[in-house]
C-alpha cells in the first residue's frame, strides 16, 4: 500500500466496519426481537448463538475499523459470519414476490459485503 493511498484505505475499513458496530449494537436494542428472529429460523440454540453474534460484530467490526494487529484474519471471520447469515437468514430461493425481492437484495449486499471484508484481509499484510 502506497503512503498516499492509506487515508483512504482506512475510511474503507471504518465505513465497512460501521455495517457490523452498528448491526451489533441495533441487536443489543432490539435483543428480544432478534431473538425471536433467529428462533423463528431454527437456528441453534439462539439465547446462546446472539451474544457471541453481537460480540462479533461490535468486538470485530471495532478492530477492523480501527486497523489493529490482525484486522485482516477478524475480516475472514467477519466474512464468513457474513456468509453464513446469508444462508441461513436470506432465503430468497424459498420465497416468491415482494418477500423474495426484499431477501434476493439484502443476499447481494451481503455479497458485497464479504468482497469488501476479503479485500481488507488481502491488505493487511
Amino acid at each position: 500500500m502506497s503512503d498516499r493511498n492509506a487515508p483512504l484505505i482506512h475510511v474503507a475499513r471504518i465505513l465497512i466496519a460501521s455495517l457490523f458496530i452498528l448491526g451489533g449494537v441495533n441487536k443489543v436494542m432490539h435483543y428480544q426481537d432478534v431473538l425471536t428472529t433467529m428462533t423463528d429460523a431454527n437456528l441453534p440454540v439462539p439465547g446462546i448463538v446472539l451474544p457471541l453474534v453481537i460480540a462479533l460484530e461490535f468486538i470485530g467490526g471495532s478492530i477492523v475499523a480501527l486497523g489493529l494487529r490482525r484486522h485482516g484474519l477478524v475480516a475472514l471471520s467477519l466474512a464468513a459470519f457474513t456468509a453464513a447469515t446469508n444462508l441461513l437468514l436470506h432465503d430468497f430461493w424459498s420465497l416468491d414476490g415482494t418477500a423474495r425481492q426484499v431477501e434476493l437484495s439484502l443476499f447481494f449486499k451481503n455479497v458485497v459485503v464479504i468482497g469488501a471484508l476479503l479485500h481488507v484481509a488481502a491488505l493487511d499484510t
